[in-house]
């Protein structure tokens, strides 16, 4: 799997996604998968594992990532997943026990669209509603700094100290989202509410880009076409967005082509991510 950085970021994407097939990303600076696929060994890393839905291309891997860090001595992870799949995902792990004698061990975590989750010190995981065929959510990662209040700006050192030592505010927060991460969804999840997809990296799914298949079934299989974010595209305000999960019905080599009008729409640079492991990102499509 290849890196691939952002301007303006501090981060970087290592991972692919192939609809049906294989969805598996990670972050590597903060030790974060988002879904995991078949569970590469590269994902062995990662302390937080967020799953946005069960389906066994994004989360058929946990069982084996789970025994490949107890087998190299390493912390149990936390995984994310909603609330709904909590329990079922438990018992598969718990069947896996018997199976290989000895238990797989986790910290699961059942998540809710609108709670968040320290990942450290001033980076948190924050769920949103997304809209599939089974219990679902996005997650965006913010991050959270104080900065002086802007009155102050002028203010002498000795001023500000002696605010602080009264107990007087002198900072006050900055909350920046640097990524979202839809997994499988309809489009409607950007109607709920597109506030997430003003991150500075957005990774949305693309499923269908052409007429290749109906769009009725697209939509059946709760999926979002091509055409959708075109009809949503003012909603990306963000720096960067990254298409994934595409069919296997699309040509990797005709992928960018079909993507050149949604990137003329958006403000941002637009990216495709690869759908094989050995792939490489392709973007700004322009």
């Amino acid at each position: 799997m290849t890196f691939s950085g952002f301007s303006g970021c501090d981060f970087h994407l290592e991972g692919y996604s192939l609809g049906g097939i294989e969805t598996a990303i990670m972050v590597p600076q903060w030790k974060l998968a988002l879904d995991l696929g078949r569970g590469r060994r590269p994902f062995i890393r990662c302390d937080h594992i967020a799953l946005t839905h069960t389906h066994m291309d994004h989360a058929g891997g946990l069982a084996y990532v789970l025994s490949l860090r107890q087998l190299f001595r390493m912390k149990p992870p936390k995984v994310y997943v909603p609330s709904r799949s909590a329990d079922s995902l438990r018992a598969m792990l718990d069947a896996w026990g018997p199976l290989q004698r000895h238990e797989l061990v986790c910290d699961l975590v059942p998540v809710e669209p609108g709670e968040r989750y320290e990942l450290r010190k001033g980076l948190w995981l924050e769920p949103f509603r997304t809209r599939h065929v089974l219990p679902s959510v996005g997650y965006t990662v913010t991050r959270e700094t104080e900065k002086l209040r802007p009155e102050l700006a002028d203010a002498p050192r000795e001023e500000i100290v002696r605010l602080r030592e009264s107990g007087a505010p002198v900072t006050r927060p900055i909350r920046d989202r640097l990524l979202s991460f839809t997994g499988d969804t309809l489009p409607e999840a950007l109607d709920d509410d597109a506030d997430w997809a003003s991150a500075r990296v957005v990774i949305h799914e693309a499923t269908f880009l052409d007429d290749s298949k109906p769009y009725e079934a697209c939509r059946a299989g709760g999926h979002t076409h091509l055409r959708d974010l075109m009809e949503r595209a003012h909603l990306f305000t963000g720096d960067h967005v990254v298409l994934s999960h595409f069919s296997q019905v699309h040509r990797w080599r005709d992928i960018p082509g079909l993507l050149r009008p949604f990137a003329q729409q958006i403000s941002g640079a637009l990216y495709a991510l690869p759908t094989i492991e050995a792939g490489e990102m392709v973007g700004p499509i322009e």
